[in-house]
C-alpha cells in the first residue's frame, strides 16, 4: 500500500513515463475551491466530501501530461466506492520534466467528518497502485 506523500512511477515499456503523489487528503473546507461552498446549492455538500491534492509530474512523454479523474477509484475501506464530484479546478497539462498539483473531489455516502482513512486505487489499462490514505478534518 502507498501512504501519502509516497510517489508511484507510471511506466510503459520499462520506461519511466510519469509520476504521482497524493500529498493531501481533508475534509477541511479551506481546501475546498469558494466556488463550491455554496449552502443554497443543491449540487453539492462539502459535509459529504473529500479534497484530494495530487502533484504530477511528466518524465519522458512527449506530449503534455495531466492525469485524468478517469485514472483515480476511491472508496471506503470497506469497499464502499466514493462518488465523484464533477469539477476541476487549478489544473495544468505538463511538458517533459515538469510538475503540477491538482484537486479532486469525491462524495461520501455519509458525513466525511466520519471517516478516518479511504483507498484509491490508480488505474490506466490496468492498476497500477493502491494508495491508502489517512483524511484530516
Amino acid at each position: 500500500m502507498i501512504r501519502l506523500n509516497q510517489e508511484v512511477i507510471i511506466e510503459t515499456k520499462s520506461k519511466e513515463q510519469a509520476s504521482v503523489k497524493i500529498t493531501e487528503v481533508t475534509t477541511d473546507p479551506d481546501y475546498f475551491p469558494s466556488e463550491t461552498i455554496n449552502p443554497d446549492s443543491d449540487n453539492y455538500d462539502i459535509s459529504h466530501m473529500v479534497a484530494v491534492t495530487i502533484e504530477y509530474k511528466n518524465i519522458s512523454m512527449s506530449s503534455s501530461f495531466i492525469p485524468n479523474i478517469s485514472y483515480f477509484k476511491a472508496y471506503i475501506t470497506e469497499n464502499q466506492p466514493l462518488g465523484v464530484a464533477n469539477f476541476i479546478f487549478r489544473t495544468n497539462a505538463v511538458n517533459k520534466g515538469k510538475s503540477s498539483k491538482r484537486q479532486l473531489f469525491f462524495i461520501t455516502p455519509g458525513p466525511s467528518s466520519e471517516l478516518n482513512e479511504i483507498k484509491i486505487d490508480l488505474s490506466l489499462k490496468s492498476k497500477i497502485a493502491t494508495f491508502d490514505l489517512q483524511i484530516s478534518h
